[in-house]
């Protein structure tokens, strides 16, 4: 079976024999071709993600006490960090493998934070087509070669990362996209003000700009640290010129994971971007001895790893297979 998403011009990847790669047999071929199929009934997972949110912001007013509010901050941020990568995984075509409900799905998950759908996708193909390479728009320490700068990077991105490529998005995608691309792209950022604009203009008008912050702008925020923390192990710090080296699955829990939307896996999902997010740790238990056969960057723990960047400050590439050594003893 093929790696190539049903839509091979939005989600294939740089690297197109993954199979052959692995030295898949003809079983574990079909098993990841079962894989790719959708199975409806997780498209109603961001409702669930939807109503966290909410539920825990009614919880936080009606308790006002910190340990509370302290919890539905944290959950919240969870959730509302769960609609990138459901937008992410819209532009793979894995909610629908129907172009234009897939498109609407990202463009509603990627309002929710910030993002234009559109534009998002205009640059995440070029990162899967060229991901640790000088066309990979999402790498910008690639070939820096000062280890104080590398540590001022870590430092930047774990801090405010995520608000610097909200930023940046639009004018990069601008500068990649076709015509009719940056069409859609001013549409979606002009509903996208519309809807947040409003949104605040309600609150201001109603005297609840306080509940406005406290309940989505302070969770809000909180999201984007999540976010840095878990853009920065899929590809920092990792050798590039190879699949199964440059980017990093981390293993953790199930619970974890699912609030992760399981972006957790992230080399499983670079080599086959068409298995929808709540089949990638399966996908990832056909290939876990492949991996550890080829020597594929798998760790233990975000806290773990974010501890051995730290250690090492934030340089050269992390000892591989964390996981897989902790396994084997």
């Amino acid at each position: 079976m093929s790696n190539s998403s049903v839509r091979t011009k939005t989600s294939e990847p740089r690297y197109q024999t993954s199979s052959s790669l692995l030295r898949l047999t003809a079983v574990e071929r079909a098993r990841i071709g079962e894989l790719q199929k959708i199975l409806p009934a997780w498209n109603l997972v961001p409702l669930f993600h939807a109503a966290v949110p909410i539920a825990c912001g009614f919880a936080a007013a009606t308790w006002p006490y910190w340990p509370v509010y302290v919890v539905a901050t944290v959950l919240s941020a969870f959730s509302i960090h769960a609609f990138g990568i459901l937008m992410h995984d819209a532009l793979h075509g894995s909610f629908f493998r129907n172009q234009r409900l897939d498109r609407l799905a990202a463009f509603l998950f990627g309002a929710v934070v910030y993002i234009s759908g559109r534009a998002y996708w205009v640059i995440h193909l070029n990162h899967h087509r060229y991901a640790r390479t000088d066309r990979d728009p999402d790498d910008p320490l690639l070939h820096e070669k000062r280890p104080s700068r590398h540590a001022v990077g870590f430092l930047t991105w774990i801090t405010v990362g995520t608000l610097y490529m909200l930023g940046k998005i639009p004018f990069t995608a601008w500068r990649l996209a076709k015509p009719r691309d940056r069409r859609r792209i001013a549409l979606e950022y002009a509903a996208m003000g519309l809807l947040h604009g409003s949104a605040f203009a309600i609150c201001a008008a109603t005297g609840t700009l306080a509940g406005y912050t406290l309940y989505w702008t302070v969770p809000f925020l909180a999201a984007t640290v999540i976010s840095n923390a878990r853009g920065w192990a899929e590809h920092q710090m990792t050798e590039p010129g190879h699949p199964l080296t440059n980017a990093r699955t981390v293993i953790t829990s199930r619970l974890f994971s699912f609030f992760l939307c399981n972006a957790n896996y992230h080399i499983d999902h670079h080599l086959y971007p068409a298995v929808p997010w709540y089949n990638l740790a399966k996908l990832h238990a056909v290939l876990a001895s492949r991996f550890e056969e080829q020597g594929a960057v798998v760790q233990r723990s975000y806290l773990r790893y974010l501890w051995e960047t730290v250690r090492v400050r934030a340089w050269g590439t992390l000892p591989q297979n964390l996981a897989h050594r902790r396994r084997g003893g």
